[in-house]
């Protein structure tokens, strides 16, 4: 060697080759040398290719030199000596060669690859001796980090692209770029049996790339380097999949050629026994549950028969009965959808959560008319009983039990409380005619006359036209009074053609909407009007059913957007109770 070249690499001249073939005849065919020049100078280059990538670089050099030997101005073994020589971190022999590759016609790509070793040699090895040891231990995450760093923007060179994608393939964040990178590598035309068995082996990782990983790994098992690692591989993923029906051809595939994986073979049967049964109605649940979606009384009835027939096939199908009880409330069957949501709570307690809103809005009607029919019979004590255990339901509008609750203690002469429920539930739905009547009578009965005039109604929108029709109360007290929110809808409809600025027909209109599961056609009954006519009544009306919602920080911005000046005493009333919410739920 001269000065650190492999004095073989700087023969500019004819090859070394033995005595024998120089002295053969001019023009005649000198065998030894067509025998080495033929293929084996590409296999020697392959080795050398072989063990630069496991960092062999005295193997490699060896390889190069006995190629460079019989070809020396062979520009792909020229490329592949300045790879090795600068892996090794010798600038000056790199230079070297880079004159001899541009002297014997090197392509631009083979001058390029060059360049990127000598990049690859600049890079800090103790960083990327700290990169490997990060994602060794499983630090997949901290080790991305540490390649993006040591590389920069211009990326991995390609020595180090292998295991640069290998680590990012395996991150949250950078998972699908690293798959990607890995991808590119194993397609390309010079790609080596590694790189399209790191590739296989990520695409099996994730199920919906597994079976192409599987086909992969497949192809790769006969390699005659990397086959029985391949094969190691396939296995594994097989395994992971060996209860899903669909890779029972791929499975089978693997145990023909090797039938003697009994391992394989008793833990496909094992994980085919205990995979859960296919489940009859799933298909009919989620029809059932989008034809519901749709709404209308086809729907209804289409979800109905849906959900039967689930029902039909196992009686014990929580989904299917808690859908079949959401149908029943909104056909206003308010009893058989207690029975069903009921059921299907037993079903399955563990998600008794998931029917709980719908089971207390069916048990909540239920209870206040049978506490109604209590106070009817002068049964006050079960009266005030049922009506409490009412008002324990997590509804969105409690106005009627708190007038029930308000009449109960009337028929107790305890005419303070009385008072108290009634305004709460004034607050809730202003002007509702029960709640005012409640009222005067608790304000009489403690001799608090002179505050009858100022009972709040729901009175017209400043600037209206004279009062409301006197056909509109009847149509709105009937709305308020029936049970089924499509027939309330239809009422309040009617009742909004003579007044349509209303906010309190609005709302009515808006809660009997939200009943039949129509929660963005209920908002917007409002909320066009704000935008519209920000009025005070109009903003009170959209606050009060966002609090019915449970969205605070909506009926918040409602309310302060009305002037202080211009807040009734139940509009500061409701601001202090949602101010006192976002207080508790910041705490």
């Amino acid at each position: 060697m001269i000065r650190g070249v492999p004095v073989a690499w700087l023969l500019g001249g004819v090859a070394l080759v033995p005595a024998a073939a120089q002295t053969q005849p001019l023009g005649t065919e000198t065998p030894i040398l067509a025998s080495v020049a033929a293929g084996p100078v590409d296999i020697l280059i392959r080795q050398a290719e072989r063990w630069l990538g496991m960092e062999r670089f005295d193997l490699a050099a060896a390889s190069i030199e006995r190629a460079l030997l019989a070809e020396p101005r062979n520009t792909q073994a020229l490329a592949m000596a300045a790879r090795i020589e600068a892996a090794r971190g010798n600038r000056v022999a790199v230079a070297t060669i880079q004159t001899r590759l541009r002297e014997a016609g090197g392509t631009e790509e083979q001058r390029a690859s060059t360049e990127t070793a000598m990049r690859s040699a600049s890079i800090d090895r103790n960083a990327i001796e700290e990169a490997r040891t990060l994602a060794r231990e499983g630090r997949a995450e901290e080790a991305a980090i540490r390649y993006r760093l040591i590389f920069g923007a211009a990326g991995p060179p390609p020595a180090y692209q292998q295991e640069y994608f290998s680590v990012l393939a395996g991150t949250q964040r950078a998972g699908e770029e690293g798959r990607r990178g890995l991808e590119r590598l194993a397609e390309s035309p010079s790609a080596t049996p590694r790189a399209r068995l790191n590739f296989a082996q990520t695409q099996t990782f994730q199920p919906a790339t597994r079976a192409d990983g599987i086909r992969r790994l497949s192809a790769l098992a006969g390699d005659p380097e990397l086959g029985e690692e391949a094969r190691r591989a396939w296995r594994q993923a097989l395994a992971w999949s060996a209860a899903d029906p669909s890779f029972a051809p791929l499975l089978q595939a693997y145990l023909q050629r090797y039938p003697q994986d009994a391992e394989l073979r008793q833990a496909q049967q094992a994980a085919l026994a205990a995979a859960p049964r296919a489940d009859p109605g799933a298909a009919l649940r989620q029809d059932g549950f989008q034809r519901l979606e749709a709404g209308g009384a086809a729907g209804l009835r289409d979800s109905a028969r849906q959900f039967e027939a689930a029902i039909a096939a196992n009686s014990r199908d929580a989904d299917a009965l808690g859908g079949l009880g959401i149908v029943r409330l909104r056909e206003n069957r308010p009893a058989e959808a207690r029975q069903f949501l009921e059921r299907a709570v037993a079903a399955d307690p563990s998600r008794a959560a998931q029917w709980q809103s719908a089971l207390d809005g069916a048990a909540y009607g239920l209870e206040l008319a049978e506490a109604r029919n209590a106070l009817r019979r002068n049964d006050v004590d079960a009266a005030d009983t049922i009506a409490r255990s009412a008002a324990r339901r997590q509804v969105e509008d409690r106005t009627d039990v708190e007038v029930l609750l308000g009449q109960v203690a009337l028929r107790r002469d305890d005419a303070a409380a009385a008072e108290q429920r009634f305004r709460t539930a004034l607050s809730r739905r202003p002007g509702f005619p029960p709640a005012r009547e409640g009222l005067a009578q608790a304000l009489r009965a403690q001799g608090r006359l002179a505050e009858l005039p100022r009972i709040p109604e729901a009175a017209p929108l400043p600037g209206a036209r004279g009062a409301a029709p006197a056909a509109v109360s009847p149509l709105r007290g009937e709305a308020a009074r029936t049970s089924d929110p499509f027939v309330a809808e239809a009422l309040l409809r009617q009742a909004m053609t003579t007044t349509p600025d209303d906010p309190w027909l609005r709302l009515d209109l808006a809660r009997a909407l939200r009943r039949q599961g129509q929660l963005v056609q209920a908002r917007n009954v409002l909320e066009e009007q704000v935008i519209r006519a920000p009025r005070p009544d109009s903003l009170f009306a959209a606050a009060l059913f966002a609090d019915e919602e449970g969205r605070i920080a909506d009926a918040e911005n409602f309310l302060n957007r009305i002037p202080p000046a211009s807040r009734s005493p139940d509009m500061s009333r409701l601001q202090a109770r949602i101010r006192t919410q976002r207080d508790v739920q910041r705490a």
